[in-house]
């Protein structure tokens, strides 16, 4: 599973879950700081297939796209 960690949260994150063997990667290390979520989700998508999960605001909150 592929991880994508957004502009709420730090990039020091995603190094922490590599650190565990996470397929992780930062939002900043693909797109500029601005990137809308959308394009964030469209394009992060094509990238790793049918599904994308996102580690948003709260580590609590998961999320796939598409749905």
């Amino acid at each position: 599973m592929r991880f994508f960690v957004d502009n709420n949260l730090s990039p020091q994150l995603a190094n922490g879950m590599k650190a565990f063997g996470e397929d992780v990667i930062h939002i900043t290390e693909i797109f500029p700081h601005n990137t809308d979520d959308t394009e964030f989700c469209r394009v992060s998508a094509q990238r790793v297939g049918s599904s994308l999960h996102a580690i948003t605001e709260s580590a609590t909150d998961l999320r796939s796209e598409p749905p």
